[in-house]
């Protein structure tokens, strides 16, 4: 540490002295919150450039074999699903939060306080999305409501690692998105079943195109409401 070269009409300063004093423990938790808001929002903006190219606007049935026979749900997403996903609470609505997200034009202001379970929320997003992508074993059942973190679903889709939750749109004959949890469904479910069949298209498009078919599965025994409207291999 030196004084600086300095003449009469500047105050003399320390050099190096940044280096000998400590930082406040306070400026520390500052300087981590500021850190982690940084990395959240970097995922954030991952996870919005995945939805919007493999989910929004996109139905996506999952067909699968309960004791009672074959099963099937239909899910919409949409872009004002996308907050519910994050677990981030603001005064944003959902649809800005959604296009700032797309845009990379969200703040750490944005984020609000920001609770542990978001991070966990975002990571089980990638899970799910290369679950789907690369056809891994997937699962559904119904959500044990007095398990885990406390947001209410009808309907869970997922991994042992991960699980995506559905509610029942009232308005709609579709189930939408409203969860995600970094959790084993087989935990999470009442009781879960394997998926043997997910079929993807766009909102405005008629017919199915096959995602993940599950070896053995023959799409003949499907329904004929069902089959009419998955496209042929």
């Amino acid at each position: 540490m030196r004084l600086a070269d300095s003449d009469n009409n500047q105050p003399l300063k320390l050099e190096g002295v940044e280096d000998i004093l400590p930082l406040h423990p306070f400026s520390w938790r500052v300087i981590l919150r500021m850190m982690r808001k940084d990395k959240i929002l970097s995922m954030i903006f991952s996870m919005a450039q995945d939805y919007s190219l493999y989910f929004e606007n996109k139905n996506m049935l999952f067909v699968y074999s309960d004791s009672n026979g074959l099963q099937n749900i239909e899910s919409l997403f949409l872009g004002h699903h996308f907050r519910h996903l994050t677990g981030i609470k603001t005064t944003l609505r959902p649809n800005d939060f959604y296009k700032r997200a797309l845009a990379k034009r969200l703040s750490e202001n944005d984020l609000g306080q920001v609770e542990s379970v978001v991070e966990l929320k975002l990571e089980a997003f990638l899970l799910l999305k290369n679950a789907l992508e690369k056809g891994c074993s997937i699962s559904i059942g119904r959500k044990n409501q007095g398990i885990g973190y406390r947001i209410y679903s009808d309907l869970l889709v997922g991994t042992t690692k991960a699980c995506l939750g559905f509610v029942e749109d009232s308005g709609s004959d579709f189930y939408v998105p409203n969860t995600l949890l970094k959790a084993d469904i087989r935990k999470e479910a009442q009781k879960s079943f394997p998926v043997l069949l997910v079929c993807i298209k766009n909102k405005k498009e008629p017919f199915y195109r096959v995602s993940f078919c599950r070896e053995g599965f023959d799409r003949s025994c499907l329904p004929d409401e069902i089959l009419s409207r998955v496209e042929a291999s």
